[in-house]
């Protein structure tokens, strides 16, 4: 009989674990939206069937996730629209941080007139004439990486 009481109580305790890994499952592949960012997550809701979940000025549905497509990575402009490991989402435009001029080294860093970016930096932009190489000096790498500095130099002025 002790044997028989045991058995079912293992067999109670297996079913009871299954079940709630399958609910752990369950709440993991619906992605639970919280709302308003309150906190207290429901994962019985998703956005895909309540869409004013989303509620959050800027904040669209996507693959059941409230996204803010202006600056969502994986959703950039449109839901699905991935931009590449290089670049950033900004304004729901994919732009590279280390040359784009309105979005240097980050969304709306703008360089301002009479600056570049280069490699994520604002840096004062230098006329032609004003860079002087060595008289008859073909453009070497010493030379681009002297100007590089110079630039460097500005900046941390």
């Amino acid at each position: 009989m002790l044997a028989m009481v045991m058995a079912l109580e293992a067999i109670t305790l297996s079913t009871s674990i299954s079940e709630n890994s399958d609910h752990r499952r369950l709440a993991d592949s619906q992605m639970p939206t919280s709302f308003g960012g309150a906190g207290g997550f429901r994962p019985f809701f998703t956005c895909d069937k309540r869409p004013e979940i989303c509620s959050t000025k800027g904040q669209f549905c996507c693959n059941r996730r409230c996204v803010d497509l202006k600056t969502d990575q994986y959703n950039c402009g449109r839901c699905g629209r991935t931009c590449n490991y290089s670049k950033i989402c900004c304004e729901g435009k994919c732009v590279s941080p280390l040359s784009n001029e309105k979005h240097c080294g980050g969304c709306n860093n703008n360089c301002g007139k009479g600056s570049s970016c280069l490699y994520a930096y604002c840096v004062p932009s230098i006329a032609p004439e004003k860079v002087q190489l060595e008289e008859q000096e073909p453009l070497r790498y010493s030379s681009l990486l002297s100007l590089f500095h110079h630039r460097h130099h500005v900046i941390s002025s």
